[in-house]
């Protein structure tokens, strides 16, 4: 930055920069400036004082120190605009000349170079022999960076001509211009160069496109072209392949300038609205929601539209009309953090202090609390719970599972906001939608339903799209914000230019280029306002397409303060006075200076209780986005530092912002540490998709140990820690057959190869058994983890062994020794306390997983009535175990007995409670299988089409994400489908085509059904004779009776007795049911019972033999 920029701006008047050069004022000047001077300037009464004050010998106090100027800038990234000029013939020019006429002719043309340079707004970067090495856009970049290149290039070869030759010859140049990144400053550190080392491919890709230039012609890159289409013509040259570069690059010749007021120079715009209409539908909503009407708005636009500023004149118009009004904002950084916008509401609403004892953040709490005194009581546990404090009541209460701690935590803060609605209106500001975290978005989902019929307005704003279930609620209103209309924008230009307003052709350039972003029309307004003359008497005219250089310009012309708005962008959007003085390299007696130079620069602003925010999120990225690696990674692991400093129970707290900023220092060790506590504390809760991030996280850290500095022995235990938590997480919120979940348990057990044997790795070893396509190299991978448990002599392996053995002979039909496995481990169990297997094994518990296994063995085996009891016992001990995944896995057996059952009312019911969940919890798998039970329940139910379509979606996603164990049940499902709607052949086909797939595979639980359908299929079809039909139920017959699934055996005894009765053979049909009866326990009841029953009566009766009625 200019010294007299930089000094005017260190005492509150940069914005008048521009004006002190239009009148050719210097830094040496200023001593001699009277007030006459000043006004005629523009300064007003109060700047004239200041500027009189800073220069006073008598040093009276300013309101604005001067702030230190570091002797030399500070390396950054920017984007540059760089011009390489060469003079054509050089060695020619050389060889006819004398060398000290030579050495004259350059000297003038460098002097030329440079001037012109210079006046367009440019820095000679270095002479080189005949070139010329520029650059537009540092140390102080311009939203007109690519354009004053192009106009100091044309001018040069205009110019060039008029460099006199003692031979009468004209000197001719070749020009290269490139725009792109690059880092540049004091990148030795040594502070002894005289120009600014640049670095990046940006001066090279110049240089290269020079050498394409014809003699006194200008060549640029595609990416200058971009910013400058539309005020110089150009011609394509097309793509050249150049040295150095690995891709044909793009290259265009400026042929000259546009002429202003060209239609091709003008930006053509679409006719948009204004923002009354949305205006007016944000007051009518209020007025009804104040009427006890309540309402919903859902606002939606793209970045820079305006949703912030809509919603904050709305607040400012509704003013103090007696109502509460809370505001929950969601940041990028906190997108995988449980309710962290909630509780930042909470303790800004109540006024806690991270400083405040214990008893007095309790004592804020409950003078907010809402409610009689006891529900008051467990208002302030709750939110005691929430903000982390302690609780005298707390350890007097019985404690709560993760998955009742989360519904008990959302139903209270739904509750807590409707009582507020009943002392009066409220408004409830959600704002950034699309980084908010899970479990605040299920919050909000439950909150929109209470809305209707209470004082309470919601307001969302978003940038993505929001779910489509939301918008055809009762009273919830979607609001998608255009762009603003062209007079609209000239309005906001007035009046951000009152105190200097634009010349005409300015503003219009301003709209023309703005496209009616409100965001941006503000930035480039105020930077225009804020720039200074490339010459006296002029300014550039052309304002920049990239709103990046626009953000650069204004952080640039903040001073040396821009180093402490880039360590703010360390911290995030918002940062704490404490904070960002122990993070940033100010000294205390400079900081405080900074901030207030920041802030009239309307960077930022603060809550007047030493707490600042980035005024636009796009102003933080441009100044984080311009800090080097090395800088970066320093700030960072400052920050993680002086959080562990400022507030030690960070670590417990906010483990998911340490572990940010440890893994953005490059500290991978702490980050992945973090990262696995903050995933950890996210399945306590419940918050699979959180867990997921910062476990995906922390694997992607280990990926290359070398880099990180872990040694590899070190990366693969930590890699190892993270796939045990990793695998059931992703198995359902992706699905256990999914190509990701194969690929992690492939990975895993690979790697367990390669380490010692222990129990920490047996999740693993138990995915890998999971995993299995085929259920005999399943059973034999079971018996090995047995083996190797019992080996061991460790419980817990133990009964994760007896788990997968059970799993693995129900799967291939063997009901006697599933149950004996079953037996086995839950007799394990209950000896111990396994709960935390839940999310090592499965992501579901074994003692729910056992129980409902025994209902389905029980049921197969003819006791129902047993069956119903284990199924009980699995339901009740998911629910009272909290764990989503345990709960899910129960409702998915329960469906599967009440299918065996051919209960369509309560698999209807399951299914429903299934699919809520899975979509609650995003678990793809689960959400497949309910649609699939409730399609066959819809179509058992008299809608065979509708249940044909839906069985039909539900069992492709099932067979893409799915494991195969569960397909014998679903093809039968998919079969009395289609024999429903009329297509037994279909049915006939399907079947077929499976059963041979399963056989293929081992899978033999529910073959006695598979064979027994082809059998009733057959026959439905016509596709064969009697004698088929029969063979198919035999087949039935036989294979259940090997397995001991007494119930299947009764269906297929039915289906024979039937097809016996049909031809004749009413003897051996009764004798057939007779016998199958008499082997029956008492407490089979079930349908097919009752089948055999009557048929037995009604063939007694035919044979005149006595049966018991």
């Amino acid at each position: 930055m200019p010294v007299l920029e930089e000094w005017l701006t260190a005492i509150g008047l940069g914005h008048h920069a521009g004006a002190f050069r239009g009148h050719d004022i210097d830094l040496a000047d200023l001593a001699e400036l009277t007030e006459d001077d000043l006004r005629e300037i523009g300064l007003s009464m109060g700047e004239r004082k200041r500027f009189l004050r800073a220069l006073s010998p008598a040093s009276q106090p300013t309101p604005l120190p001067s702030l230190p100027t570091a002797p030399h800038p500070m390396a950054e990234r920017r984007h540059l605009t760089v011009l390489f000029s060469d003079i054509v013939g050089s060695s020619a020019l050389a060889e006819r000349l004398d060398a000290e006429d030579v050495l004259d002719a350059m000297h003038r043309y460098q002097r030329l170079v440079g001037d012109l340079v210079e006046r367009f707004g440019g820095h000679v970067a270095k002479f080189l022999g005949d070139g010329v090495v520029a650059w537009f856009g540092y140390p102080t970049a311009s939203e007109s960076d690519a354009e004053c290149a192009l106009l100091a290039a044309l001018e040069i070869t205009r110019a060039i001509g008029g460099v006199p030759l003692p031979d009468g010859g004209r000197l001719r140049v070749r020009i290269g211009i490139a725009t792109g990144p690059v880092v540049i400053g004091d990148l030795i550190g040594s502070g002894t160069a005289t120009e600014h080392p640049i670095a990046g491919v940006t001066p090279n890709l110049a240089a290269r496109l020079q050498n394409l230039a014809p003699p006194n012609g200008v060549v640029v890159s595609d990416d200058s072209w971009s910013l400058t289409a539309s005020r110089f013509h150009f011609e394509d040259m097309g793509a050249h392949a150049l040295q150095g570069f690995s891709q044909p690059v793009r290259v265009w010749r400026v042929r000259s300038e546009r002429r202003r007021g060209d239609a091709s120079d003008r930006v053509p715009l679409v006719p948009l609205v204004d923002r009354r209409t949305e205006r007016a539908l944000l007051r009518e909503l209020w007025r009804q929601a104040r009427e006890v009407t309540g309402a919903v708005l859902l606002v939606r636009g793209e970045p820079g539209i305006g949703k912030s500023r809509l919603i904050e004149e709305f607040l400012e118009g509704a003013g103090d009309t007696g109502h509460w009004t809370f505001r929950l904002q969601a940041s990028q950084v906190n997108g995988s953090n449980p309710l962290c916008p909630v509780i930042a509401e909470i303790e800004r609403f109540t006024g806690i202090d991270r400083l405040d004892p214990p008893a007095t953040r309790l004592a804020k709490l409950d003078a907010f609390a809402f409610g009689e005194d006891a529900e008051r009581a467990e208002v302030l546990r709750v939110m005691a719970s929430l903000l982390s404090i302690r609780h005298e009541e707390e350890s007097n209460q019985p404690p709560l599972s993760p998955r009742q701690l989360k519904e008990l935590t959302l139903r209270t803060l739904v509750r807590q906001l409707c009582l507020a609605a009943e002392d009066r209106p409220v408004i409830l500001l959600v704002e950034d939608m699309h980084w908010l975290d899970p479990t605040t978005v299920e919050l909000l989902n439950r909150q929109i339903d209470t809305a209707r019929g209470r004082r309470l307005f919601i307001i969302v704003t978003s940038r993505e799209p929001f779910p489509e279930d939301w918008k055809g609620r009762p009273g919830v209103h979607a609001l998608d914000l255009p762009k603003l209309a062209v007079e609209d924008c000239a309005a906001m230009v007035r009046s951000l230019t009152t105190d200097r307003p634009l010349d005409r052709r300015t503003q219009t350039r301003i709209l023309e280029r703005t496209d009616g972003i409100p965001l941006f029309v503000e930035e480039l307004t105020r930077t225009l306002v804020e720039a200074k003359p490339t010459a006296p008497g002029t300014r550039p005219d052309a304002i920049p397409i990239s709103l990046e250089a626009s953000l650069m310009a204004r952080l640039d012309r903040a001073g040396t303060a821009k180093e402490l708005a880039q360590a703010g962008s360390v911290l995030g959007r918002s940062f704490d006075h404490d904070l960002l003085s122990r993070v940033s390299e100010f000294r205390a007696e400079d900081l405080d200076d900074a901030l207030a130079v920041l802030i009239r620069a309307d960077l930022i602003h603060g809550d007047g209780d030493l707490r600042y925010s980035f005024k636009h999120a796009l102003v933080q990225d441009a100044a984080y986005a311009s800090l080097l690696r090395d800088r970066r990674r320093a700030l960072h692991a400052r920050a993680a530092a002086a959080l562990l400093d400022l507030t030690p129970e960070a670590g417990d707290l906010r483990p998911d912002l340490l572990a940010h900023h440890y893994e953005e220092s490059a500290q991978v060790a702490p980050a992945i540490a973090y990262l696995l506590k903050a995933a950890r504390r996210a399945l306590d809760r419940s918050a699979m998709a959180e867990a997921e991030n910062h476990l995906t996280r922390a694997l992607a850290l280990t990926a290359a140990p070398y880099k990180s500095g872990l040694k590899e022995r070190e990366a693969l235990d930590l890699r190892m820690e993270i796939l045990v938590l990793l695998g059931p997480v992703r198995i359902f919120l992706r699905g256990p057959g999914s190509p990701d979940v194969e690929r992690l348990y492939a990975e895993a057990y690979e790697m367990c190869r390669q380490l010692p044997e222990t129990s920490r790795h047996f999740p693993i070893s138990w995915g890998w058994w999971r995993l299995s396509r085929d259920f005999t190299v399943m059973g034999q991978r079971a018996d090995a983890l047995l083996e190797r448990a019992s080996e061991r002599a460790d419980d817990g392996m133990l009964l994760q062994a007896h788990h997968c053995q059970w799993a693995s002979h129900f799967n291939r039909g063997d009901l006697a020794r599933c149950r004996h496995h079953i037996d086995r481990g839950l007799a394990i169990y209950q000896a111990g306390d396994y709960r935390e297997h839940a999310s090592l094994y499965g992501n579901h518990d074994a003692k729910v997983c056992g129980h409902a296994e025994r209902a389905l063995v029980l049921w197969l085996a003819g006791d129902g009535a047993a069956a119903q009891r284990e199924e009980g016992a699995s339901l009740a001990w998911a629910a009272g175990l909290g764990h989503t995944g345990s709960r899910a896995h129960a409702l998915d057996a329960s469906l599967t007995h009440q299918f065996y059952r051919r209960d369509t009312g309560l698999v209807l019911a399951r299914a429903a409670d299934m699919i809520a969940l899975a979509e609650e919890q995003n678990f793809p798998d689960h959400r497949a299988k309910g649609l699939l039970y409730a399609g066959w329940a819809i179509a058992m139910r008299g809608e065979p089409m509708r249940g044909l379509d839906q069985v039909r979606v539900a069992l492709a996603r099932q067979k893409a994400i799915g494991t195969p164990e569960d397909f014998p049940v679903f093809h039968c499902m998919l079969a009395d489908v289609l024999a429903g709607a009329g297509k037994p052949e279909e049915a006939l086909a399907e079947l077929i085509a499976a059963r041979e797939e399963f056989e293929r595979i081992g899978l033999r639980i529910w073959a006695p059904e598979v064979e027994r359908q082809i059998g009733e299929m057959t026959w439905l079809s016509g596709s064969a004779d009697d004698g088929a039909v029969e063979a198919a139920f035999r087949r039935a017959q036989k294979e259940a009776r090997r397995q001991g699934a007494l119930a299947l055996e009764l269906r297929a005894v039915n289906s024979i007795a039937t097809l016996w009765e049909r031809r004749g053979r009413v003897d051996e049909a009764f004798d057939l049911l007779r016998r199958m009866l008499h082997r029956l326990p008492p407490t089979a009841a079930n349908p097919d019972l009752e089948t055999a029953r009557e048929g037995a009566r009604r063939l007694s009766a035919r044979l005149r033999v006595g049966w018991p009625r």
